[in-house]
């Protein structure tokens, strides 16, 4: 699968993520992991109990299956979106050409800035370059501002996961 590059009219350029980004992507990561630690610490480890988070990363960037954003303002990486090309495994389901965006990262400071929205759209454009007929994602509901972002975007809630703790 190739991996089109962007251009921005953005004070930030949208471009393929590279092995040269890791080390800023993964603050990104860790800062998302840290929301995640706080809002549900009896699901997420925090995020200094993540193991090899670069070699995740490299996976990632070599995985053909997988496409990797990063937004970046002079060298310096602002936010990540990290999007799977995934396949229906069920006879019930239509099959279709579809990807799961994995994560979305913006740096605080640079959030509510419209960083995230331009990775959203990035996706999407790109996937709909490569005959892609659907995206989905999974938010916690914990993560509002997440939400927002998605929905204002236009994803809708099409299935909800509920948990029950039994201890």
């Amino acid at each position: 699968m190739s991996r089109p590059a962007s251009s921005s009219a953005h004070p930030w350029q949208i471009r393929a993520a590279a092995e040269g980004d890791i080390a800023g992507i993964i603050p990104l990561l860790n800062e998302v992991q840290t929301l995640h630690h706080l809002a549900e610490p009896d699901i997420f480890v925090p995020s200094s109990r993540v193991q090899s988070p670069d070699a995740e990363i490299r996976g990632w960037l070599a995985d053909p299956a997988c496409l990797m954003w990063v937004a970046v303002e002079d060298d310096t990486v602002l936010g990540v979106l990290l999007l799977k090309q995934t396949a229906a495994h069920s006879p019930k389901v239509i099959k279709c050409l579809a990807g799961n965006i994995e994560a979305v990262a913006v740096k605080e400071g640079w959030r509510s800035q419209g960083i995230g929205r331009s990775l959203l759209e990035h996706a999407e454009q790109v996937a709909a370059e490569l005959g892609w007929q659907r995206l989905s994602l999974k938010v916690w509901e914990f993560n509002q501002r997440a939400v927002g972002l998605y929905e204002k975007a236009g994803y809708r809630t099409a299935q909800r996961m509920l948990i029950k703790d039994l201890r």
